[in-house]
């Protein structure tokens, strides 16, 4: 499900509004396990995507969490 959603993301019709860019990097020595990079135009698309019913990704947790663990970083300039 997970790859799914993601790989959906290269139709520009089906990528949440403001998303940029993405990438996945998938843990060799653990199934399952991955880090998802994305770039958004600005912050608020990032956090109305994140606050989202559309956002299929928020199902998916880490170690026992019931979310995945999300940080935001900004660009400084």
């Amino acid at each position: 499900v997970f790859n799914a959603v993601v790989d959906s993301w290269n139709n520009k019709a089906a990528r949440p509004l403001g998303l940029k860019a993405s990438k996945v990097l998938i843990s060799l020595k653990k199934d399952f396990q991955f880090l998802l990079l994305n770039v958004w135009e600005d912050e608020q698309d990032y956090l109305a995507w994140n606050n989202s019913p559309e956002n299929k990704l928020a199902q998916f947790g880490h170690d026992g969490n019931r979310a995945p663990v999300d940080k935001l970083y900004t660009r400084v300039r």
